[in-house]
């Protein structure tokens, strides 16, 4: 994280997993978003430095409304923001959006997927059902 923080990012989203992430507080960072602003997502181990698993691209696609299922590419990821579904990302177009990405590959190291309404996180790489975790942080930062 501090590597991030030392190339002029800003941790602007800290959260357990067990946190439940909304449509509003991903609204209210994208509007902190200009045109070349660059958005990391990512997770890891709460008291560590280190990320199990982050993922960076344009900021106003990243948050961009997508349909059920249907992420769009940005970046080197394939990113998803479902309203009352979930947010997160994908190495390859398939996912199973069954609220969070449920697809079956669990130990895909590079899938993220966070309930939006009403659940903490669920997926961070090969790690599931989090949602209830304390163990595990939600983290996103913003470079302007």
């Amino acid at each position: 994280m501090n590597h991030l923080i030392g190339l002029g990012f800003s941790l602007i989203y800290d959260y357990y997993y067990s946190h439940a992430t909304s449509s509003v507080e991903l609204d209210n960072i994208k509007s902190q978003c200009l045109a070349d602003s660059i958005i990391c997502v990512g997770g890891g181990l709460v008291n560590s430095d280190l990320l199990e698993l982050v993922s960076c691209a344009n900021c106003l696609s990243v948050l961009a409304t997508t349909q059920l299922n249907n992420p769009i590419f940005v970046g080197s990821a394939y990113w998803y923001r479902t309203p009352s579904r979930s947010f997160g990302f994908s190495p390859v177009y398939y996912i199973n959006q069954n609220y969070v990405d449920v697809v079956q590959d669990s130990n895909n190291p590079f899938r993220l997927s966070w309930y939006l309404g009403g659940e903490g996180g669920y997926r961070l790489g090969s790690f599931v059902t989090l949602h209830l975790s304390q163990n595990y942080k939600k983290y996103i930062f913003l470079k302007i």
